[in-house]
């Protein structure tokens, strides 16, 4: 399936060149792509506008990725789809992320994870089900 713009996508990370990286190349995949900088900022956003994917690094000062997982599930979209990045995936394993990419990780296969996730939470219209990938890749345009 190709994305539409109105495939909408909000990147929580606290390096701002991570969350430009991700915004830019998945902009130019057709993807509408908001950006927060910080866990409180992401909850604030995701519960002011209607997303098809968050992706949020797992770890981060203040308000984490894993507490951004669990005010996702729930809330009202609870089935929202959510990839975790992160430099310790191994620390995550148990929790209950559509999936955690290892950094560095390629931008494909952020793509990959991205279309996949959204095209099975359109494709069923319930909660997909719950694979925690660890993806451990080779960098290629690695963020």
């Amino acid at each position: 399936m190709v994305p539409s713009p109105h495939h909408r996508v909000l990147v929580i990370d606290d390096d701002p060149m991570i969350c430009g990286l991700i915004k830019s190349y998945l902009s130019c995949e057709k993807y509408a792509v908001d950006t927060a900088e910080n866990g409180s900022t992401g909850i604030e956003k995701i519960d002011a506008f209607n997303y098809d994917l968050i992706i949020t690094d797992i770890k981060m000062p203040g308000i984490s990725g894993d507490q951004i997982l669990f005010h996702v599930r729930n809330s009202r979209n609870h089935s929202l789809p959510v990839i975790g990045i992160s430099g310790t995936p191994w620390l995550f394993e148990n929790k209950p992320f559509d999936a955690v990419l290892e950094k560095p990780f390629s931008l494909k296969t952020l793509l990959y994870h991205a279309q996949r996730l959204i095209d099975s939470d359109r494709d069923s219209q319930s909660p997909p089900t719950r694979n925690s990938d660890k993806i451990q890749d080779q960098p290629h345009r690695a963020v």
